[in-house]
Formats: structure tokens, sequence, C-alpha cells
């Protein structure tokens, strides 16, 4: 079987050509497009989207600000565009744009009298939080998980997917109840599902949206 190196987010054709008994033209059984990976696996992804798989990375997420009296939806996960657009809008972020050349992190917050709750966190992705491909076996083929985004757990608190767009590029996490943090900084630890089991990186919070502790506020 012959294999070939491929180069990361390239675009490549694939054909299946058969010889004609009979010498003439060669005959096209199967042809397909695809574009590759910007990640050779996982981890680089893990690692692009700034949860680091070795070690903390210490730069936080960028904050959201909830607007008084905004209320955040409840209930099991749902994949849609419309929702997530409702969401966004909501939050009074609905003009937050695709990131373009990296992904981002926004830690969603919500002014608690004289301290912050954490509500949720959104992610945006260059490509799918949600990949998923076919595995031959001796019953036929079988789908199965890839990676996939599956919670996120910052000081003991589990955020769960609660929306993600069609294409799993934007995925929001929200927890069971808003969480307050303690004074200082924590992990977060964000964990994918992969074929070879789960996979955790870590990226460094604190108590407080940054934009207010910059500031002093």
């Amino acid at each position: 079987m012959a294999t070939f190196d491929l180069e990361p987010n390239a675009m490549y054709d694939f054909n299946i050509i058969v010889p004609k008994s009979n010498g003439s033209d060669r005959l096209v059984v199967s042809a397909t497009r695809f574009t590759t990976s910007r990640y050779a696996g996982p981890e680089a992804l893990m690692n692009d989207l700034g949860y680091s798989v070795d070690a903390q990375n210490p730069y936080r997420p960028d904050d959201i600000i909830l607007p008084i009296g905004a209320t955040l939806p409840d209930g099991a996960a749902e994949t849609s565009d419309s929702l997530m657009d409702d969401l966004l809008r909501e939050m009074q972020a609905d003009t937050l744009p695709l990131p373009d050349n990296r992904p981002l992190s926004y830690a969603v917050w919500r002014q608690d009298g004289a301290g912050w709750l954490l509500e949720g966190l959104l992610i945006d992705s260059l490509e799918t939080l949600n990949r998923s491909g076919a595995v031959q076996t001796s019953a036929g083929s079988e789908i199965t998980t890839r990676c996939a985004i599956d919670h996120l757990t910052i000081a003991g608190n589990v955020f769960s997917v609660l929306r993600a767009n069609a294409n799993w590029t934007r995925v929001f996490l929200k927890p069971a109840a808003p969480v307050s943090l303690s004074e200082g900084k924590h992990d977060m630890t964000l964990v994918f599902e992969t074929s070879d089991g789960a996979l955790s990186g870590r990226k460094s919070i604190s108590h407080l949206p940054g934009i207010i502790e910059r500031e002093g506020l």
C-alpha cells in the first residue's frame, strides 16, 4: 500500500482509476476533492485554541460582559446556527466576528454586586470541534469520534456544551449554575474526547474580567 505525505491546509484531488482490458482509455471509478486540516492531530488543535497540553497557558481568554437583565438559556445541548445567533444577541455579542487567523476564547461574565459571576465560555475555532470518521470493522462501517469538544472545568465546576453552530466552529459552554471564583488565578481545563481517549489542555483565568483588573475598577 502506498502512502503520501500531505501538506496542512491544502486542497487535493483523489481519483481511483483502473485500466481497461482492451487497452483503451482508463476508467475513473471514483473522484473526490478534499482539503486537509491545519492540524496534525487533536494536540495541535488544542494548543492552537490556546489550551496548552503540556503546561498551563498563562494568557487569559477575552471577555464578554453581559448586559443587565440578560437571560442565558438552560437545557440540553443543541446544534443550530439560529439558536447560536439568538444566544449571541442576548449577550449583545451578535456583531462578534468569526476568527480570521487565530482561534479565540471569551469568558462570559455577569456583575453581581461588587463581585463577578462566570456564566460561560465561548470558543471560536478555525476548524470544526466535532470530528467523526468511518472505521471499517468485520460487521461493516462504523462511525466513531475522532476528536470532539467534551467539557471544561474551572475550580471543580463543569462547563458543558450548551450551543454549537452547525459546523461546530463556534461553541458555548455553560455551568449548571453561575460560578463565583475565589480571588486569584485559576486553571481552565478543556477536555476533548478523541479516538485515543480524553485529551486535556489548560489555560489561565482570573476571578474577574481582565478589563476590570487592568483598569483597576
